[in-house]
């Protein structure tokens, strides 16, 4: 079964919801934690880096670092404690996983 995608308003939905609650959802969250772990102590200045020249799309789960990078931005990444952020649940409405 093929995935189906969400309509524009309601990505653009959810991509508010994110924004207001300035946090990721579980997986992208899940793949910012995996650059931290592989990355260590300077892992926010090499995500940052990686965010400016596209160098994410090579990382693991690279798509879900440049989600965040496009919703939360390098503002949330200066902020963020990844031992305090919790994900914000959410699912894209009337789409199914094949």
């Amino acid at each position: 079964m093929a995935t189906e995608y969400p309509t524009r308003a309601q990505a653009d939905a959810i991509i508010a919801e994110v924004r207001a609650r300035n946090t990721p959802n579980a997986e992208q969250l899940e793949a910012v934690k995996a650059f931290a772990t592989k990355h260590g102590r300077t892992w926010k200045d090499k995500l940052l880096t990686a965010w400016m020249n596209g160098a994410d799309a090579r990382e693991p789960n690279g798509h879900l670092l440049r989600q965040v990078r496009n919703t939360l931005g390098p503002r949330w990444l200066d902020k963020v404690n990844l031992k305090k952020a919790v994900p914000v649940n959410y699912e894209f409405p009337g789409c199914t996983q094949g």
